[in-house]
């Protein structure tokens, strides 16, 4: 009984891997997964950007803004001459955090009721921004300790924060215009690559290429379905996030629309790629995962993407999802139009196009 075990097990390995493309499903995920979560990631939050309005210009403040950039924990991006300069760099999501220094800072540390200072936290993120606003309040403390040569039994330094575009902190604000981007991802590329797979595994793709029908004809009729199953799961969630979740949709719903079919278009490639080189539906279904996996992963969406290695950062620009998701949370929490996210939506359409026409160009040759 073992002997023929043994030569089953024999064969099995030897057909399994005698396959090019069980030997890809098997060695290289893992050693990629393995790579993006050692690195990409990661919970730890560092390198916040920071912009600094110091209108006191006094040795004082000019300390207190040295202990926010040498703690390791905030980057001074930005220098600012007046309040309106911090704001416009929150609303393009320049700084994640804002420092307001008054012009009466020094004078007041020695009074009796003490200095106060403003900090603006973006609270898209309301786990990043608990994290920024407590990594702000030790350093003002640790500010205030060193001031020991003033008065005691006075406070020295009065915080006043405020949270921007999600003041109550609510998770589900930042995740429910995610969720838009992950399912349109999902549900496009899965359908739509295991539909034209699923024709080329029960052999009907051969009788419909001995018709009158075009290659393109075919590939917009198995497309086109999807394409509408988008837009209905963009306008679905959209609806139930706003009405039943309350979550606020600030922005415009024309550049909401024409992102999301953007969007939908990339997916629309992407499923046509995986069904290019997939030819079962387990294939078809190991791909799309393949594919998924590290998309979500450097998109931002769980992850902060300036916590990541900068090699990481660089791939997330070849990632459409990372713009879309951008863009959903800049449209619903920030009410952002056109005019701020055309720098996001321009190279996601770039990409989407590019994808799209290999992915149609190679399905081509493939029915060819």
């Amino acid at each position: 009984m073992f002997e023929r075990i043994k030569q089953i097990l024999i064969k099995e390995f030897i057909h399994t891997f005698r396959d090019p493309r069980i030997k890809v499903i098997v060695f290289i995920p893992p050693i990629l997964q393995l790579i993006v979560f050692g690195y990409a990631a990661t919970t730890d939050i560092k390198h916040i950007s920071l912009a600094v309005l110091d209108r006191s210009r006094t040795q004082e403040s000019r300390k207190l803004i040295e202990q926010f950039t040498t703690s390791g924990y905030f980057n001074l991006n930005y220098y600012c001459n007046s309040e309106k300069d911090l704001i416009k760099l929150l609303e393009h999501n320049k700084v994640k955090v804002t420092l307001n220094i008054p012009i009466n800072f020094a004078n007041a540390l020695k009074r009796a009721g003490g200095a106060t200072i403003q900090i603006l936290v973006d609270g898209t993120d309301s786990t990043t921004a608990y994290i920024v606003l407590n990594y702000a309040t030790r350093i003002i403390n640790s500010y205030t300790q060193s001031l020991m040569h003033l008065p005691r039994g006075i406070p020295k330094i009065k915080l006043k924060e405020r949270f921007w575009y999600n003041p109550e902190l609510e998770s589900k604000d930042f995740f429910i215009p995610g969720v838009i981007a992950l399912l349109i991802t999902v549900v496009i590329s899965a359908l739509t690559s295991i539909a034209i797979v699923k024709e080329r595994e029960l052999g009907t793709i051969e009788q419909i290429l001995v018709t009158p029908i075009r290659p393109v004809d075919f590939i917009l009729g198995k497309t086109i379905p999807f394409g509408l199953i988008g837009i209905f799961e963009i306008i679905f969630i959209s609806v139930i996030g706003t009405l039943w979740f309350k979550v606020p949709l600030r922005g415009s719903i024309p550049v909401l629309f024409i992102a999301g079919l953007i969007y939908i278009l990339t997916t629309l490639g992407v499923g046509l790629f995986i069904s290019t080189v997939s030819k079962t539906l387990q294939q078809a279904a190991m791909s799309t995962f393949f594919f998924l996996f590290p998309a979500v992963l450097l998109s931002g969406f769980i992850f902060p993407i300036k916590n990541m290695p900068y090699i990481f950062q660089l791939l997330t620009y070849l990632n459409p999802l990372r713009y879309f998701i951008h863009i959903l949370r800049g449209i619903f929490l920030r009410g952002n139009g056109f005019s701020i996210l055309y720098p996001h939506i321009i190279p996601m359409a770039i990409i989407g196009i590019f994808i799209l026409t290999m992915s149609v160009i190679r399905f081509k040759k493939k029915m060819d």
